[in-house]
């Protein structure tokens, strides 16, 4: 029986509408990866289509001018910090600020870091410390977090995690404890036969941030289970969007369907969108659609939900940063594409 998409509302269309604005002054040098999670980054950024995409390459320029041409906000990554900065009322100077604090205090600790992943660390930090930059505790708890995870994961682990270590430091858990349950669902994930390696550890990372994540292994498997059986194109570097949308209250097969529909509606996109950013995309735009809703899919009218989803909404943001440098820097090639899980191998 053929698949029929559900029909999409007004994040879909706005989506659309701002991908096409940007991309319609896309230079040679653009990257329509980074330009659609651009596009995503400002769904819920009050303004026209032409006005949204005129204000990130306004930024975008600004960030450039601020930085050597080698430097990674000479990039077309610029455009999604341009973005974050949109979204989140920032300005340029104030980020590039915080990116140059950020780059010195992880010096001064003695913390792994490099280039673009420092910008990803600076818009996390932007963004769940409210533009200001970390206070020395803090820089401490994140430099404990990367030790640990260095410890029990020394092949694995290196600077591309440092924004993930800065990510859990907005925990209130002490650092065994956060490390501990990630390995935990990382360990259960395997013996569930997902691949190990980065990916999955990156996915049992977010999956911390499950309020019940004693249960989180569970959750991530049911509803990978869920959009295999709905027949989406599921490879190991999709763990990092799927842990993500475990943090949604909703059942599994509804979430299932609603990135099967998103999948759907992204093909018709041009320029077209290929890679495993596609899928990525399709799972963000998915936990904007189902995170202002309850599971009856009515909207949230509680204050105290409604409180929880704009806290959700930043952190899912600040993964979605995590998740678009993994995809644009590791791409996959044909035979990966179409590698589905659990696995099973020797």
């Amino acid at each position: 029986m053929a698949f029929e998409p559900e029909h999409l509302n007004e994040i879909d269309m706005r989506f659309r509408a701002v991908y096409a604005a940007l991309a319609s002054e896309r230079g040679s040098a653009d990257d329509d990866q980074w330009l659609r999670f651009a596009a995503f980054a400002v769904i819920l950024t009050p303004g026209s289509p032409a006005s949204i995409a005129q204000a990130i390459r306004a930024r975008s320029v600004a960030l450039r001018s601020q930085a050597p041409w080698y430097d990674a906000l000479s990039s077309p990554m610029r455009f999604m910090v341009a973005a974050v900065l949109l979204q989140s009322h920032g300005r340029v100077a104030t980020f590039t600020d915080t990116l140059e604090r950020t780059k010195a205090a992880f010096d001064h600790i003695g913390l792994r870091h490099r280039a673009g992943y420092d910008v990803v660390s600076a818009a996390i930090i932007h963004l769940m410390n409210h533009g200001r930059p970390l206070g020395a505790l803090q820089l401490e708890h994140v430099k404990n977090l990367y030790d640990r995870m260095k410890t029990l994961h020394w092949w694995l682990t290196g600077p591309e995690d440092t924004p993930v270590a800065v990510l859990l430091s907005f925990r209130l858990e002490r650092t065994e404890v956060t490390v501990t349950q990630a390995e935990s669902i990382y360990r259960s994930l395997i013996d569930q036969d997902y691949r190990p390696g980065n990916a999955l550890k990156t996915a049992a990372h977010i999956l911390v941030f499950d309020n019940a994540s004693n249960q989180a292994a569970e959750r991530f498997d049911a509803l990978c289970g869920a959009c295999i059986a709905s027949g989406l194109p599921m490879a190991t570097a999709h763990y990092e969007a799927l842990a993500v949308l475990t943090l949604l209250n909703h059942p599994a097969q509804a979430i299932a369907r609603r990135v099967r529909s998103y999948l759907e509606s992204l093909k018709d996109l041009r320029p077209a969108l290929d890679g495993p950013g596609t899928v990525a995309l399709a799972c963000d735009l998915t936990f904007f659609h189902l995170v202002r809703l309850g599971r009856d899919d009515l909207p949230l009218s509680d204050l105290d939900e409604v409180g929880q989803m704009l806290r959700s909404l930043r952190l899912v943001q600040s993964m979605s940063l995590i998740t678009a440098m993994d995809c644009a820097t590791a791409p996959l090639d044909a035979a990966q594409a179409v590698e589905l899980w659990p696995y099973s191998g020797s």
